[in-house]
């Protein structure tokens, strides 16, 4: 989702009976592009790409891995995002690219973070270094790292954040 110069949302999904069904990821623009039309897109797990080797299912869904493009283009982010799953016992080795900030989110499993256990509905936060992850039991893990925009997100000025107030009271804030 890309919130543009105007997009009015509500969180719908929650949990399902089977667990976390679906993702939604929100960005952080350049200023430049902040007032760019907004933009939706819906990635169902069916239309990734994927490497699968050896008891591990790695789905690209931003810019590419390993020479396999992703469906999202945030390139100019230095976006990366990865659904990966391991089998129990599984290992797969990767690394925080350098100037670049990430974050893993098991959503289901456990195992181990080099040397840290993890476990399932925890975020892990994601600085440059090399990774291995272990599955104890099936894990599924959402990767993302991207480039630090040093912006502040939403608005980045005073006047900014006044002006869509002063918008949204005289109802122009969709444009």
């Amino acid at each position: 989702m890309n919130a543009g110069r105007a997009i009015l949302h509500q969180e719908g999904r929650g949990r399902s009976s089977d667990g976390i069904q679906g993702f939604r990821f929100w960005i952080n623009t350049l200023r430049k592009d902040k007032l760019n039309a907004p933009s939706y897109q819906v990635i169902k797990k069916s239309k990734m790409k994927s490497i699968e080797r050896e008891g591990k299912i790695i789905r690209v869904i931003a810019v590419h891995y390993k020479d396999v493009l992703g469906p999202i283009c945030k390139s100019n982010l230095g976006i990366t995002m990865l659904h990966g799953t391991l089998e129990e016992g599984v290992e797969i080795d990767f690394k925080c690219t350098k100037d670049k900030q990430g974050f893993g989110f098991v959503f289901e499993g456990k195992g181990i973070l080099n040397s840290d256990e993890i476990e399932a509905v925890t975020a892990y936060t994601l600085e440059e270094e090399r990774f291995i992850l272990k599955a104890d039991k099936e894990l599924s893990i959402l990767y993302a790292e991207g480039t630090p925009l040093k912006e502040p997100i939403v608005m980045n000025t005073r006047d900014e954040i006044i002006e869509t107030y002063r918008d949204l009271e005289k109802g122009t804030f969709i444009k």
